[in-house]
This record gives C-alpha cells, sequence and structure tokens, in this order.
C-alpha cells in the first residue's frame, strides 16, 4: 500500500554518520502516514478511481512517488535523529515542506502530474463534464415515488 518505493525514498537519505541504514528501517509507519497525508490533500483535485488506482509504486505516478518518498525520508530522519536533537532537524523540516509544497502546486494547476509515459493525467476531479449533470431530460422518468409503498 505505499506509494514510493524504497529508491524513491533512498533518493532523499543519506547517513553518512552510519546512524542507520535504510535496509534496518521499518519504513511501513512512514509510509502509511506518508500516503494518507498525499492521498488525503489531492482528494480534490484527483477522482477518487485514480487514488485508488495508486495501490503500490508501480502504479503511481512517478511525480506523486517522488512526493511520497520525500514525506517518508522525512519522517524517517526524523525520528532518526529526534534523540540526538529534541527539535525537528532541518533537514527533516526541509524535506517535509518541499513536499507540501509541491502537493499545493498540484492542487493549484501549476505543477501537472504526469503519468509514467510523460503524458498528463487529464481526468481530475476539479474537470467537469457532461455526466456530472445526470439525471436530465435524456433519461427516463422516476422509477419509484415517495408514495409508493414496498414490501
Amino acid at each position: 500500500m505505499a506509494l514510493a518505493s524504497l529508491d524513491d525514498v533512498r533518493h532523499w537519505l543519506t547517513f553518512s554518520d552510519g546512524k542507520l541504514s535504510l535496509e534496518e528501517v521499518d519504513t511501513s509507519g512512514p509510509q502509511i502516514e506518508a500516503q494518507r497525508l498525499v492521498k488525503s490533500l489531492l482528494s480534490g483535485t484527483f477522482t477518487t478511481a485514480q487514488l485508488q488506482s495508486w495501490a503500490n509504486p508501480d502504479a503511481t505516478p512517478p511525480l506523486i512517488r517522488n512526493v511520497s518518498g520525500e514525506l517518508v525520508a522525512a519522517y524517517i530522519y526524523r525520528d532518526a535523529y529526534s534523540e540526538d536533537d529534541p527539535d525537528v532537524t532541518k533537514y527533516a523540516q526541509q524535506l517535509y515542506d518541499e513536499a507540501l509544497a509541491k502537493i499545493a502546486e498540484i492542487r493549484a494547476g501549476t505543477l501537472i502530474v504526469l503519468d509514467e509515459n510523460d503524458v498528463p493525467l487529464t481526468e481530475t476531479a476539479l474537470e467537469m463534464g457532461a455526466d456530472d449533470f445526470w439525471a436530465d431530460d435524456s433519461t427516463e422518468g422516476p422509477y419509484f415515488t415517495m408514495g409508493q409503498q414496498f414490501g
């Protein structure tokens, strides 16, 4: 159920001090938190079907994987270094802020999400078409009324 792969997370992290390696870290908690945050913030931008289709890193658009990987890295980095510094480390905060800024740009339409073939995702929750105005004059009459009794 992760949006980002370990490689997406590894892109943002280097532990040159030997404190830990990404292979030793349980990423399941940070992955869940990142997925919840990304999907909830983008729920008004993309359709439910699109969000549900992002079930694993392979099915997730590269930009969303990037943002999710950055969030996961921020959570891991914060947790790994919180014992040394009770305040949120600057790098973890920077990663978090950058990820949220990207999400804000996606929501504003200034950062376009592309699929794996570099084609923009065209169907978004912000666009309305003829199907959004059903029922209309082309539909049949009501199948039941308030006065009918069933049972």
